[in-house]
């Protein structure tokens, strides 16, 4: 593949990543939301007990979270990346 198109397409691709990152459904949404403030409840209670272990695993599960949603963007971005280069 010659450089030009090979950056077109890579550029392509990262627009369509952006485009499902910046477009979430609204049960992602929800969900991040509903993580978000249990992990500052979760947080506010434990601060100064010898319950830290609870938060710490609060943390990893949202850093999870967030680890497999920018997975799943990036393969819809890629999924309609691919879809559009090979259609006729």
């Amino acid at each position: 593949m010659d450089e030009n198109r090979e950056k077109a397409t890579e550029d392509f691709v990262t627009e369509r990543v952006n485009y499902h990152g910046e477009n979430e459904n609204e049960a992602t949404a929800d969900a991040y939301m509903a993580l978000k403030n249990t992990y500052q409840e979760l947080e506010n209670a434990l601060k100064g007990t010898e319950h830290a272990q609870l938060l710490r695993d609060c943390e990893n599960a949202y850093h999870l979270a967030d680890g497999e949603s920018t997975r799943f963007y990036y393969n819809a971005g890629l999924n309609d990346g691919i879809r559009a280069l090979t259609q006729r």
